[in-house]
This record gives C-alpha cells, structure tokens and sequence, in this order.
C-alpha cells in the first residue's frame, strides 16, 4: 500500500483566530452528508452559539490552503470517505478535524483527531460542541502539532518503482 501524500508543516501557523468556523472543502454529493451537517448548524445559529460553518468546491489549491489556515476545524461527516486528503491538508496546519468513521485515515490518525458517526446526528452535534470547548481544542491542536509523519512526492514516486521492477 502507498499512502497519500502528506504535506510538511507550514510555517508562520501561530494565528489568533476570532471566530469558530469548521471548514469542508469538497464535492457536494450526498455521500457527503451536508445535508444533515448543515441541520446541525443551522440549530446552534437558533440556539445563539457562534459556531459557524463554511463549506467550499471547485477552490485552487493555493485558495484552499488559506481557506484551511483561516479556519478553526476541518469537519468531514462523509458516510464513507477512503482517504479524505482535505484532513491531510489541514494537519500541515495543526488544524483540529472532526472525521468520519468510515474511513481509511482512522487508524493512522485516531489518537490525533475526533471522529464520528454519520449517521448520529447528536454524535456529530455532542462532537462540534466538545471541539467548541478551549481546552479540548488546545489538547486536539497539540496533539497535531507533535504528529510529525510526512510522505513526499519523491518517496511516493520511488515506492511506485519499487512495485514496478517488482512485476
């Protein structure tokens, strides 16, 4: 298996951020489950929380990456998603993610990250509030901080020559 490309750190990250916007970026197809995502805060706006979120498509990467650094958290409530680049994206940034179950990043990144149950409205909801909460945040982002795996374009190119002279 060959994993994904995982960026290093940026730098410059250090950033006092004003407001709680959780962050998808992605295609907007049902899988995706926006829709129930989209419930959710649009109950904390009529309970008065100031929890935003921000969902974007068809972004460059360079608008991408700036979207992820200006962002609180990465949210993907997917029902199944193999390998969500979008959340390797956002660790180059320290930034907390909230992530489906069902997906093939949990077991490289369950000690680092909140995952989810799509299909749980109140799971999804009780998650976003326990990220809400400073000091949780603060534990999430330093776990990401000390989460220091990196897989180049370069070691992905010699891993494929490698399974190539092996055939």
């Amino acid at each position: 298996m060959i994993e994904n490309f995982y960026p290093p750190k940026a730098k410059n990250l250090e950033k006092n951020l004003e407001k709680k916007i959780f962050l998808f970026g992605g295609r907007r197809i049902k899988f995706k489950n926006l829709k129930m995502l989209e419930e959710i805060f649009e109950e904390f706006k009529r309970e008065g929380k100031e929890i935003k979120l921000e969902i974007v498509d068809n972004l460059s990467y360079q608008e991408l990456q700036g979207k992820i650094k200006n962002s609180y958290a990465l949210i993907v409530p997917s029902i199944s998603d193999f390998s969500p680049n979008f959340i390797i994206e956002g660790l180059a940034f320290n930034k907390p993610f909230i992530l489906t179950k069902n997906c093939g990043l949990r077991d490289k990144l369950k000690n680092i990250g909140i995952f989810i149950d799509p299909t749980d409205k109140e799971d999804i909801k009780n998650k976003i509030l326990l990220l809400c909460d400073d000091r949780i945040y603060k534990e999430y982002k330093e776990k990401i901080k000390n989460f220091n795996f990196s897989h180049s374009w370069e070691e992905i190119a010699k891993e494929f020559i490698q399974i190539y002279e092996k055939l």
